[in-house]
């Protein structure tokens, strides 16, 4: 797949772009200076698992059914059809169904339901939720979670 980076078809996070395609959204991690390639690939295999195993847990898959899986990138281009490719890991994308609505950081939420969320998954077995985003519904009421692994992995800096 070739993915086409313009104004309003993509959105951007600490780790990863993610590309709006149709009803599909294909997260696509970048390359980083401050991040070797072993940690990216950690953090996204750490996604990976996390979504195939939410999908075997009765408690959580009905807020993670939008995974499709893991996607083969072969291309990322702007616009103009410059080649942008060495800027990410195309062989680290996956695949979601593209979700409505504003993604709502958990921290933002009020502290007893985020935690009553948090609570939910690692009593699933994932681990590291502190940085994923919810979709709620017009009643405030849980829909879908995203950006949330198995485990976290913090970089790890040479000291000065």
């Amino acid at each position: 797949m070739n993915l086409v980076r313009r104004p309003g078809s993509h959105a951007e996070g600490c780790y990863a772009t993610v590309f709006f395609v149709d009803d599909s959204a294909i997260k696509v991690f970048k390359r980083r200076g401050d991040a070797p390639p072993h940690h990216v690939r950690d953090v996204f295999y750490s996604e990976v698992e996390a979504y195939r195993h939410s999908a075997a847990r009765c408690q959580i898959r009905q807020y993670t059914h939008h995974f499709i899986g893991v996607k083969a990138v072969c291309r990322i281009e702007d616009e103009s059809g410059r080649d942008m490719s060495s800027e990410y890991h195309p062989e680290f994308a996956y695949e979601m169904v593209r979700l409505t609505g504003e993604p709502i950081k958990v921290g933002d939420l009020e502290p007893e339901f985020a935690l009553w969320i948090k609570k939910l998954f690692w009593d699933a077995g994932v681990g590291h939720m502190s940085d994923c985003s919810v979709f709620l519904d017009q009643a405030g009421e849980l829909v879908n979670v995203i950006d949330f692994a198995m485990q976290e992995y913090e970089l790890e800096h040479e000291p000065l």
